[in-house]
């Protein structure tokens, strides 16, 4: 299916109201107007992407079930990597509680009012920085197995995975630089029989 644009909206603070000290277990209550308005464009045949600084877990994929917020991806849209090897999924318009919008044209705005955003979302939000407990997450158990033991695999897996996929592209670059040569040998050819028959004419 080929979709229209991606669209991806962030999950704490967006879909979800944000709950305090954060908890990977623990989820806020569903925004409604956010979830009408996934539910707008994923009818109009939009790519709803999911993205968020939390893992695909049982507990959020349930959370998004029980109030029908319908989506394609989350936070991994392996089709943008039909071009590209980056982490960062490709999205058309990004929905965040986090984002400064600015633009070089259409909405452009000075150093000053750049910085007067940023500071009100930073003085809004904990921060590890500053000591702030409720934005560390403690070690957890997940069946027997550490949080810092597992995200350390989910790290490991995503290098793996990017690795292939820049390998995937270099694969499909070497192969259209290799049909470039032989259409470029080709022609060559071609031109080399036009002036040979143009001779004997």
């Amino acid at each position: 299916m080929k979709y229209k644009d991606y669209i991806a909206f962030d999950f704490d603070s967006v879909i979800s109201s944000y709950k305090r000290p954060f908890k990977y277990d623990s989820l806020g209550e569903p925004q409604q107007e956010i979830i009408d308005t996934i539910q707008y464009y994923y009818d109009k045949g939009y790519y709803i992407l999911i993205f968020t600084g939390r893992s695909d877990t049982p507990v959020i994929k349930e959370w998004l079930k029980k109030y029908n917020v319908p989506y394609h991806g989350f936070n991994v849209d392996p089709a943008h990597w039909e071009f590209t090897s980056t982490f960062k999924p490709y999205f058309g318009v990004l929905v965040d509680d986090k984002a400064v919008n600015f633009h070089f044209s259409r909405n452009k705005k000075t150093s000053k009012e750049l910085i007067t955003e940023i500071d009100n979302i930073l003085e809004d939000r904990p921060s590890v920085v500053s000591g702030d407990e409720s934005a560390v997450m403690p070690e957890k158990k997940y069946n027997g197995i550490g949080s810092d033991t597992l995200f350390s695999g989910y790290r490991k897996g995503f290098n793996e995975l990017h690795n292939i996929a820049s390998l995937v592209i270099a694969n499909r670059d070497m192969k259209i630089a290799e049909q470039a040569k032989t259409i470029e040998e080709q022609a060559k050819q071609i031109k080399e029989l036009q002036d040979e028959k143009k001779e004997k004419n």
